[in-house]
C-alpha cells in the first residue's frame, strides 16, 4: 500500500504540478486505507511527505516552462528529458 501511495504521489504530482496538492490528494485516498490494513499512522504520513515533491521532477511540469521562459535560451524539451531520471530515481528510492 505505501508503494501505491509513492507512486500515486509520482504521477499525480507530475500532473498537477504541486507536491501539495499530491500530498493532499494521496493522502485523502490511501492513508485510511493504509491504517485500515494494519499501516502505523506515522508511517503513512512518513510516506505519502517524503515522496509528494517527486511529482516536481517528472514531466510535465509547470516549474519547468517557468523556468525556460525566465532564463531564456534554455529550450523546454531539454528541461523535460532532464527531469525523466531525478524524478524517477527519487520515487524508486522512496520505495
Amino acid at each position: 500500500m505505501a508503494q501505491a501511495n509513492i507512486l500515486g504521489n509520482m504521477l499525480f504530482g507530475a500532473l498537477s504540478g504541486s507536491s501539495v496538492a499530491a500530498a493532499s490528494a494521496m493522502g485523502g485516498c490511501i492513508s485510511p486505507i493504509e491504517e485500515e490494513n494494519g499501516y502505523d499512522p506515522a508511517y503513512s504520513a512518513a510516506a505519502n511527505i517524503a515522496s509528494a515533491p517527486t511529482g516536481l521532477l517528472i514531466p510535465p511540469t509547470s516549474a519547468f516552462i517557468v523556468y525556460s521562459t525566465v532564463a531564456g535560451g534554455v529550450s523546454i524539451s531539454t528541461l523535460f528529458m532532464a527531469g525523466y531520471v531525478p524524478g524517477i530515481l527519487m520515487g524508486l528510492c522512496c520505495m
